[in-house]
């Protein structure tokens, strides 16, 4: 790719648009992205061990590209492609135990009354998503 860049005259393109991105704001999104996705559980069964998130669709498209919001989804089925996730999402949402995994709506604050947000989950241990 380097070699590449170089002969066809893109190799400061690819510099500011590629390896810089990578090495500074694409690791604070992917620790974000990771965080929501992870932290706080516990790993004991594979409905624990990941969550969903929803939220605003400028958070999804920056931290959760391809559909990763549907991130237990893809745990439990690594085989669904991403343009798939939210159908297999919308029949697993009829199976209790899955209703009543992590999913969260929002970041920092909740966007839905009676769900947890990213943040409210990783605080509270052992929780079963729905508040009251």
């Amino acid at each position: 790719m380097i070699s590449t860049s170089i002969v066809f005259n893109f190799w400061l393109y690819l510099i500011i648009f590629w390896f810089v991105p990578l090495l500074t704001t694409f690791q604070f999104i992917r620790y974000w992205a990771e965080m929501a996705e992870h932290s706080g559980l516990n790993n004991d069964t594979e409905l624990t061990a990941s969550r969903n998130t929803f939220g605003m669709p400028w958070t999804l498209f920056l931290f959760h590209p391809n559909h990763d919001n549907y991130h237990l989804v893809q745990h439990l089925f690594s085989a669904i492609p991403h343009y798939n996730l939210k159908k297999a999402h919308t029949i697993l949402m009829q199976d209790k135990k899955y209703r009543e995994a992590h999913h969260c709506t929002g970041f920092f604050k909740t966007t839905l009354p009676g769900f947890y947000s990213v943040v409210k989950d990783i605080c509270t241990p052992n929780s079963n998503m729905k508040e009251g």
